[in-house]
């Protein structure tokens, strides 16, 4: 299933402290994930009903994505019905990483299981596969951006950010990018384009 990466690092640390900060917003997501087998045979269905179109806005055509938070594909679909030419798709949660590698089968997807808690696991990521997109949707993890080395060899970002005090940090982190900021209900996307 791909390139493997690393293990589980204060796990239980960092789900508690995006509860603590959108208690909302997780209860919901915890709530819609005990629906989650009606889904999980037809990865063109979002997860917890997400509403993509407006959640990753971006111009995928021809482009190589990389999918941090894949779930089981519905991710990785939606980028290719935009255009993208590939998709690799990460997912830590070993459920839904089964699902994923089953329905990427006859697609443009390459599964990756693994989570993604540590700058170097990004960096090795990024390096390996050269994607033109990163799409970060990691539950309270997208903070290892911090600690890339990699953040302006990628041109195009995409980061749900969970903890909604450092959206202002994500700004100053993409300082040679052009940013804009989506919000709908308790969701924060950060879209950051490398300047031309």
């Amino acid at each position: 299933m791909g390139y493997a990466v690393g293990g589980i690092e204060n796990l239980f640390s960092k789900k508690w402290k995006t509860l603590r900060e959108n208690p909302r917003g997780v209860i919901r997501k915890y709530i819609n994930k005990a629906k989650l087998h009606l889904f999980l045979s037809n990865p063109e269905v979002p997860i917890f009903r997400e509403d993509y179109s407006k959640h990753w806005k971006a111009d995928f055509e021809g482009k190589v994505v990389l999918d941090l938070g894949a779930d089981y594909g519905s991710t990785a679909l939606y980028f290719l019905q935009k255009g993208a030419g590939e998709v690799i798709a990460v997912e830590g949660n070993r459920i839904l990483a089964l699902n994923l590698a089953k329905n990427a089968k006859g697609r443009r997807i390459t599964p990756v299981y693994g989570m993604v808690t540590d700058p170097k696991q990004l960096d090795a990521l990024i390096s390996v596969y050269k994607p033109d997109v990163v799409k970060v949707d990691i539950e309270g993890y997208e903070s290892i951006l911090f600690g890339s080395s990699l953040i302006t060899a990628v041109g195009e970002w995409l980061v749900e950010v969970h903890d909604h005090a450092m959206v202002g940090d994500f700004v100053k982190l993409f300082y040679n990018f052009d940013v804009e900021i989506y919000r709908y209900g308790d969701i924060t996307v950060i879209h950051a384009v490398r300047a031309v």
